[in-house]
């Protein structure tokens, strides 16, 4: 349905021209071209005034205000003015008289403070719900509620609206009881969609036919829907993975079930794990198997064999390189980030900042990617020193060419700080795989970038 402002063509001239019997006379626009879907009700409404006369241009979608609305409605009944005027409109305002008009009508109502907010866009929503007023016309609830005549994405019975809208959109016959109606048919405008996911604009929904609405407020262990429908899975992967599904899968489409389903058996891919300050470790993690280095240092068992096999290249490449770090259990990342902040403290600074300014350095515990066993600390055994100038040793210079051949990336560059919220570190290598080892480090990439570019964060 979509609640944007009213337009003059679009949202005005059409609806009031159900005011109209026949039109007497027809004024031509020049912005308002002869095949223009609203161009009979454009110039039947100017033939009566209803839109501006002082120009020769309709501007059929500029935005409409209220007040301009209500000098439309006035001009089909006879001016009142027993009606108590609105504070926010002054006797000198253009429209003051259709305005106090139509509130004598009772068209029109003000908000919470009392106003009417004459220069305000009205919305779509307002204009039926005017229009319905001007037209004597009052939904069935009852009928509605049984029925559920029409289906709008944006539309739902929890809206003030919903309604308003549905007596307006739907071709019903009624009988009139003390001044009410009560339908006793209806024509849908359209079918009601098949059930199953959808993508639309870029946003997932799932319809439920026995429901006849999107699914909305309702969560699982995999799938979550707001209050206006709009689907998400539990981490970004699986977002992407649900979106191709939905697209793939247009007939027939895909139920819940299936789609939880098709998720469930969707593994994310451990390789691209994202870990920082903002994406810790999911909870009970653990590392499926470790495997050990000729040094005691750990690592994934599956990044094992490319580790080992950048590491022996390099030394055949004549560089002596040293993995100082790799593995980490909660309790060491714990107590290595407790360290870094007891040296900003013992600098003056407050436990606030300190904590802030270690964790540049040392990851707060659930937050290293060393936790996860992907990453590996690698210095120049002739310089074991974990600071800038490593990244002058042949060591690492021969690293930072080769590693994306093995899997590997320098996983914190020196002008990534911002997006990695990690400090400069020429020795800490992670691995990722071939395919986005090759694309981050010959775009000059970090992890953070690369899994918003696939859309994978």
């Amino acid at each position: 349905y979509e609640m944007a402002s009213c337009d003059w063509s679009s949202d005005v001239c059409s609806s009031d021209l159900a005011l109209l019997s026949e039109p007497s006379a027809v004024i031509s626009c020049s912005d308002v071209p002869d095949s223009a879907w609203y161009t009979q009700p454009t110039h039947a409404l100017g033939s009566l005034a209803a839109a501006p006369a002082e120009i020769s241009d309709f501007h059929p979608e500029e935005p409409l205000s209220r007040a301009e609305f209500a000098r439309c409605l006035s001009f089909f009944s006879p001016l009142r003015t027993d009606a108590e005027p609105f504070p926010d409109v002054p006797e000198t305002h253009p429209d003051a008289p259709a305005i106090l008009s139509a509130r004598a009508y009772g068209w029109i109502q003000g908000d919470d403070n009392g106003c009417f907010r004459p220069e305000d866009s009205v919305t779509r929503a307002e204009a039926v719900v005017m229009l319905n007023r001007a037209l004597g016309r009052t939904p069935d609830q009852n009928y509605i509620d049984r029925t559920k005549p029409a289906f709008y994405r944006d539309v739902t019975p929890a809206n003030w609206y919903y309604y308003e809208i549905i007596e307006a959109s739907v071709p019903h016959t009624h009988r009139t009881v003390e001044g009410a109606e009560q339908w006793t048919a209806c024509t849908a405008p359209d079918p009601p969609p098949e059930g199953g996911f959808y993508l639309i604009d870029g946003q997932l929904y799932c319809y439920d036919q026995e429901m006849q609405d999107i699914l909305r407020n309702e969560s699982s262990e995999l799938l979550s829907f707001n209050a206006s429908g709009q689907c998400t899975a539990r981490t970004p992967y699986l977002n992407k993975i649900a979106r191709e599904l939905a697209a793939a899968h247009e007939a027939p489409r895909l139920t819940r079930t299936e789609m939880e389903q098709l998720l469930s058996a969707s593994e994310e891919p451990w390789n691209l794990l994202l870990v920082n300050g903002t994406h810790p470790l999911p909870e009970h993690f653990s590392v499926p198997e470790l495997a050990e280095l000729d040094n005691g240092y750990k690592i994934d068992s599956r990044v094992l064999p490319a580790l080992q096999h950048m590491l022996d290249d390099t030394r055949a490449a004549g560089y002596q390189p040293l993995v100082c770090s790799a593995y980490r259990t909660w309790d060491k990342q714990s107590s290595l980030h407790q360290k870094k902040i007891r040296y900003y403290l013992q600098q003056g600074r407050s436990r606030e900042a300190a904590a802030e300014a270690a964790a540049f350095w040392v990851a707060r515990p659930g937050t290293s990617e060393h936790q996860a066993g992907l990453a590996a600390d690698i210095v120049d055994n002739a310089y074991p020193l974990l600071n800038k100038s490593q990244e002058n040793r042949p060591v690492q210079k021969w690293l930072m060419e080769h590693c994306a051949e093995y899997g590997f990336i320098l996983r914190y560059p020196t002008e990534k700080s911002a997006l990695t919220g990690v400090g400069y570190e020429p020795w800490h290598y992670r691995y990722v795989g071939t395919e986005a080892a090759h694309e981050i480090m010959s775009r000059g990439l970090c992890l953070e970038e690369y899994l918003c570019e696939t859309g994978m964060s």
